[in-house]
């Protein structure tokens, strides 16, 4: 009850301003969701997931006040009763707030004395009298709508909250307002536009690690609940607002599949090349069977869109928690071959392994080793989240009515209220840990070139003095050339890691999901891995999410897209995106852009999870690194999300210099 009290102390003192000369009315409040409570509150603010806003849209906050004193009614338990109290006063709380913009909006209108744009105000104010508090009925009236309960959310204290499969929740209102003659297509993508820039115009209030990472995404595109295409106008007119408009935000993401139209698939690829590192292409005819083998019902995975970057979950039924912790498979591999102790740091221990690279007999021996330390490794993450670091988790009592099942079972998003609770785990590193595996399969137990104790010990003094030899073991077959020898490792150790994950259980009793991702990792986890038998230096990055160690995908993205799709990815529940870099003539052109449209179709073909590309030159990047002033606009796809490369920390920059340019 303190959080849902303080919420409503929140909005009544809060200054809005208002500006009625766009075509959506974006309510601006100096606020954000690391200072809305400051003093009050647990730090661990719900995150990372994608609200039921449509169904305050749909049924208007009054509709939902309505629901939630029914299930009072009803409520047998005091904690039930309580936690419904909550919801309750949050709600009425967000009316209130909706009815405040509505008679500000109305104090705008009396004081104009320009007749023209007093009409046009009065049209807004007919708009904000309504939504919110009741029901949508038009185009404009639910992304009205959509933008106030939006807002609220943040405000509360949640952020990573996407907006879901747009082009299908506002579908039916632009398609009614067609029919009636109460809308244009020119008026409709206007108004998307708009909604554009004001999401974008807010980045500063909602960034979290790095300036652009707020995952405010938007899906477009894919498969229904029934299993038809979904594709229809507003997908192609977000895809176009997204071209238009270079800004950081929102984040789109692509739903394709086999049956996807040839014109919003080559759209698409077209916005792709423009070189703002979206879309994301997911691939339906895997994520879907992925979700529904997890145990989602068909018509949910069916429906799915993504957390905060790209990880799958159910929009409005779900607090998927996508990125409990990670698993870094060098890490496990580093344990393994050093009696669990680290190679920077000799007096600390990282695994539990008793044995040295030397008392390995066999290859199959260390990989055994590696496995074992990977499920320790799972089981710290698993017990870590179910035992500390989510055990303080804010209440949200107002994110709470916009999930599904909250109000039913009386039970907060934060408590495990909402329909679906299962949290995920990443796997990072997969490339290198393969590369340097096949590395030691071959000169310590099949050329025998070296002996394991002279491999230690370079790896623990950082190739000093080995340069030679570090060029030797990075000319070894690396993953993401389409080469069996090293990919049939990352197999065995990628899948090995999903099924582990997948056994064990959360606090809710319910499942984690595996990723092979690396989210920040590659730069930070980094720093405290030793060198490692790929020819990777100590405390050096490791490749993006699940692509190839960095710059050694030698082969061209077609030999890259095999080497990962010969993974099963149906079992990587919570996400697997391939980072690819095109310089910009590659794929320039008629003859260019059919190109890379094939390339994502035999991606889609071959069974790929998600891709996701950098369309920019390194001879461009480097430019901006030196002449910063004249590169501000230059955006570059970071790790699940996109950024202005200029106000990247500069390892970044330099982590996406130097990844291969196709």
């Amino acid at each position: 009850m303190k959080r849902a009290k303080g919420f409503g102390t929140f909005l009544s003192e809060i200054d809005i301003t208002l500006n009625l000369d766009n075509d959506l009315v974006a309510p601006k409040a100096s606020y954000s969701f690391s200072r809305a409570f400051e003093n009050t509150v647990s730090p661990n603010c719900v995150n990372n997931l994608t609200p039921g806003y449509f169904k305050a849209v749909r049924k208007g906050l009054l509709g939902i006040r309505e629901d939630i004193i029914e299930s009072l009614r009803k409520a047998h338990t005091s904690k039930r009763k309580k936690r419904l109290k909550a919801m309750l006063v949050s709600c009425e709380a967000a009316i209130e707030f909706s009815k405040s913009i509505a008679e500000k909006t109305k104090e705008m209108v009396d004081s104009e004395r320009d007749v023209k744009r007093k009409e046009l105000y009065k049209e807004k104010l007919k708009t904000l009298e309504k939504v919110p508090v009741y029901p949508a009925d038009t185009f404009i009236e639910a992304i009205q709508s959509l933008w106030v309960v939006q807002m609220l959310a943040w405000m509360e204290g949640n952020h990573y909250l996407g907006f879901g499969r747009l082009d299908q929740y506002l579908y039916p209102y632009y398609k009614r307002d067609l029919e009636e003659k109460r809308i244009t297509r020119d008026r409709a993508y206007g108004i998307i536009l708009d909604f554009f820039k004001q999401l974008d115009a807010e980045l500063d209030m909602r960034n979290h690690q790095i300036y652009g990472d707020t995952g405010q995404t938007i899906v477009v595109g894919g498969l229904k609940p029934d299993g038809s295409d979904g594709t229809n106008e507003l997908s192609y007119m977000f895809l176009r607002a997204r071209e238009e408009f270079r800004g950081l935000d929102p984040k789109v993401l692509v739903r394709v599949h086999s049956s996807t139209p040839e014109g919003f698939f080559s759209e698409a690829c077209q916005l792709s090349r423009m070189g703002m590192g979206y879309p994301t292409f997911c691939n339906d005819e895997v994520i879907v069977e992925a979700l529904n083998l997890f145990g989602y019902p068909i018509e949910d995975a069916r429906d799915y869109t993504v957390g905060g970057c790209w990880e799958p979950i159910i929009p409005g039924k779900s607090y998927d928690i996508p990125n409990t912790g990670k698993v870094v498979f060098l890490k496990c591999l580093e344990a393994a071959m050093n009696a669990g102790m680290s190679f920077i740091n000799p007096s600390q221990r990282i695994g539990i392994s008793k044995r040295r690279l030397t008392q390995y007999d066999n290859f199959e021996q260390l990989m055994e080793a590696l496995k074992l330390e990977i499920t320790h490794r799972i089981k710290e993450v698993v017990a870590q989240a179910n035992q500390y670091f989510f055990l303080e988790f804010m209440a949200s009592p107002f994110l709470s009515i916009i999930v599904d099942n909250c109000i039913e079972k009386g039970i907060d998003i934060s408590e495990g209220g909402a329909k679906y609770n299962n949290w995920g785990i990443l796997g990072a590193s997969l490339a290198n840990c393969a590369d340097a595996m096949l590395v030691i399969k071959r000169v310590i137990f099949e050329e025998k070139s070296m002996g394991a104790e002279e491999v230690l010990q370079v790896l623990k003094h950082d190739y000093h003095e080995c340069e030679a030899l570090r060029q030797r073991f990075i000319r070894f077959p690396k993953f993401g050339n389409d080469i069996d020898e090293v990919d049939i490792i990352a197999k065995d150790v990628a899948e090995f890691f999903c099924e582990e994950v997948r056994r064990m259980k959360n606090r809710y009793g319910c499942n984690f999901k595996p990723a092979l991702a690396s989210e920040n990792g590659y730069i930070m986890a980094s720093k405290d891995i030793g060198a490692s038998a790929d020819g990777r230096r100590a405390k050096s990055p490791y490749g993006v999410n699940f692509s190839s160690s960095l710059g050694l995908d030698k082969c061209g993205p077609t030999a890259l897209i095999k080497s990962c799709t010969k993974i099963d990815l149906k079992k990587a529940a919570n996400g697997a995106v391939i980072d690819i870099k095109f310089h910009p003539m590659t794929i320039s052109g008629e003859v260019g852009l059919e190109k890379f449209a094939a390339l994502i179709k035999g991606f889609i073909a071959l069974g790929g999870f998600q891709i996701q590309f950098n369309i920019v030159s390194r001879d461009t990047l480097l430019n901006a690194q030196k002449n910063p002033e004249r590169y501000g606009d230059l955006i570059v796809r970071v790790w699940g999300f996109s950024a202005y490369f200029v106000r990247l920390p500069e390892e970044y920059q330099e982590h996406i210099i130097a990844r291969t340019e196709h």
